[in-house]
């Protein structure tokens, strides 16, 4: 017969008790994430965007500009650059729309002529032109896309003004906001919690000037190439590429470079579009290569592979936002790291011989 001592029937019950505790507070916090997550997730963006406005809000309250007015300034010159920005590509698309139609038929024909002589086969284009063909039916999917976009971003207008309202409060109350976390430490803590604080706003400002000049590099190499090409409206698609590139990490570029294509489909035809690809394709393998890890780590202080970790990982946490953000955060991890984390010398072959 299986003896149990008293001690172990009496901690039974105890452990039965804290692993049902246990249990239902982790259903409780996995179903407030789920419902709070977009709110948690929205609010962090919103932080760093105060963060991202700190150094130009600084900037004016030392020229004696109030707090709140600063803040209000620096968040609408940023909302009307992007709507400017977003309102001279709508007018380059519109413009080139009808050349675009007019020559998309042509387009489609020298593509299915260019690959049947390369791969020795007979593709029919009319077949595919044809009313109630594939060109229908794709321009159908086109337009329900369209649609869906359109209404997907009038539902997030809400999330927008929501992560406006959290960035302005934010950052027009830092002062009292951090005054209010830094009591809750013991005053030989508080100038840790503040080094932090500090060195957040520091990471953010470096990665956002980092992104600044790559942006400028960007606008510039493809104004470049654009001109060189002979592709309408070329200054103003290079500073579209130039700074959604930046703005969206890792497929920016791509995403971008759509534009310049689909103008230069309507005006100069698939062959134009192509070397498009190509030098866009090109520049981007320049940038990843050469430049982005350079400027990155003498503005952030942080490892090419560590930042490309990080945007990996923020991205498959928190979408765009995460891969936004996640290279200051992992810089204001590390540089805090390097604050508390004693390193020591690097031992030898002759070293451990020796001794």
């Amino acid at each position: 017969m299986l003896y149990v001592d008293d001690s172990y029937r009496k901690l039974l019950p105890r452990a039965a008790i804290w692993a049902l505790v246990v249990f239902f507070a982790a259903r409780v916090a996995n179903a407030l994430w789920v419902s709070t997550s977009d709110v948690v997730l929205l609010l962090v963006a919103s932080l760093f965007f105060s963060f991202a406005l700190e150094p130009f809000v600084s900037f004016l309250e030392k020229r004696r500009v109030r707090r709140g007015l600063a803040t209000g300034f620096a968040l609408f010159a940023t909302v009307l650059f992007i709507l400017l920005l977003l309102l001279a590509a709508g007018a380059v698309l519109v413009s080139q729309a009808d050349s675009l139609t007019t020559a998309l038929p042509g387009v489609i024909r020298e593509i299915a002529s260019s690959v049947s002589n390369l791969t020795g086969s007979n593709i029919d284009a009319e077949a595919f032109l044809a009313p109630g063909g594939r060109l229908d039916t794709a321009l159908t999917s086109i337009q329900g896309h369209v649609l869906e976009i359109g209404s997907r971003s009038l539902a997030g207008l809400g999330q927008i003004l929501m992560l406006l309202f959290f960035t302005f409060y934010l950052s027009a109350d830092a002062p009292r906001i951090l005054s209010g976390v830094y009591s809750l430490f013991k005053p030989e803590r508080q100038g840790e919690v503040r080094r932090v604080f500090e060195t957040a706003v520091e990471k953010t400002g470096g990665y956002l000037a980092s992104r600044a000049i790559l942006a400028v590099a960007s606008t510039l190499a493809h104004a470049l190439i654009f001109a060189l090409i002979g592709v309408p409206y070329a200054i103003p698609l290079a500073l579209w590429v130039g700074v959604v590139s930046q703005a969206i990490p890792v497929i920016g570029t791509y995403l971008a470079a759509a534009l310049p294509v689909a103008v230069s489909l309507g005006e100069m035809g698939a062959t134009r579009a192509l070397v498009i690809v190509l030098a866009v394709t090109l520049y981007q393998q320049i940038e990843n290569s050469v430049l982005s890890p350079r400027i990155v780590k003498s503005t952030v202080s942080l490892h090419p592979v560590a930042g490309l970790l990080a945007v990996i990982v923020g991205s498959r946490l928190a979408g765009v936002a995460g891969a936004l953000f996640a290279i200051p955060l992992a810089a204001t991890v590390a540089a805090t790291l390097d604050a508390y984390v004693t390193r020591h010398n690097t031992a030898t072959e002759e070293d451990n011989v020796t001794s």
